[in-house]
């Protein structure tokens, strides 16, 4: 089954930050949830998330795995940690930042999706 995540909707998050928006959080090790929709969409997915989007040397990273997908595979959630001590100079809490976004079942890739979202403390 092929993996694609919605271009509009397809990952929104879910944890509050410090403002009370919805991000990620960046500290070393911080968990994060979130929402993800399209379609393929199962439990056990690797799901990444990087800092500049789509790179090969990322400042922030968050990693997870889907759970809790809906019987129509259009919609799971997935429980990300941030794997990158940040490096850089600290940005405006809850800055938005825009992320690349995809998930894996270890034999095909979703589509890359680039949503600007809140990402902070």
């Amino acid at each position: 089954m092929s993996i694609t995540l919605d271009t509009t909707n397809g990952f929104v998050p879910t944890t509050l930050l410090g403002n009370g928006k919805k991000g990620l959080k960046r500290p070393k090790g911080a968990k994060s949830n979130a929402t993800l929709n399209g379609t393929g969409l199962t439990d056990n997915l690797t799901v990444t998330v990087l800092v500049p989007p789509q790179s090969h040397n990322p400042h922030l990273e968050w990693t997870g795995t889907t759970a809790n997908s809906n019987s129509t595979h259009t919609q799971c959630t997935v429980e990300l940690t941030e794997q990158q001590p940040n490096h850089r100079p600290p940005r405006p809490m809850d800055d938005p930042t825009t992320v690349s976004v995809t998930a894996n079942d270890g034999n095909s890739t979703s589509n890359t999706i680039e949503p600007t979202i809140p990402v902070g403390t």
